[in-house]
């Protein structure tokens, strides 16, 4: 998800993003931010998904398996968030069209310098 909110970024402008996933600055209302990229970005770092994850990562002796029960849980929660968030970044990055002219300029850009 950094590589689309940085090609999405007026400064790279490689990629254009739909509307629908994007929301107007405060300060500057024409420039579009990439929210729903940021924050299937910082899911990746989610409290939720790593409390779920130390959950089932909890060790008990063999045979004891009352503590495990609880993991069902964290488990669940945890598919289903990841399950929402993957569904909603693939209808994102199916909408998202290419800059190609921008992409060939900075290309040719780059090896101008060398």
């Amino acid at each position: 998800m950094e590589d689309v909110i940085i090609f999405s970024m007026p400064e790279i402008n490689w990629i254009n993003m739909d509307e629908g996933f994007t929301s107007g600055s405060s300060i500057m209302p024409q420039k579009m931010n990439a929210d729903v990229a940021e924050k299937i970005r910082s899911k990746t770092l989610s409290l939720r998904i790593i409390r779920n994850n130390m959950c089932c990562n909890e060790r008990t002796p063999s045979g004891y398996n009352k503590d495990s029960a609880e993991t069902k849980l964290a488990i669940l929660d945890s598919l289903k968030e990841v399950i929402s968030t993957v569904k909603i970044a693939t209808v994102m990055l199916e909408k998202i069209t290419p800059n190609s002219e921008v992409m060939k300029k900075s290309i040719l850009s780059l090896l101008q310098l060398n």
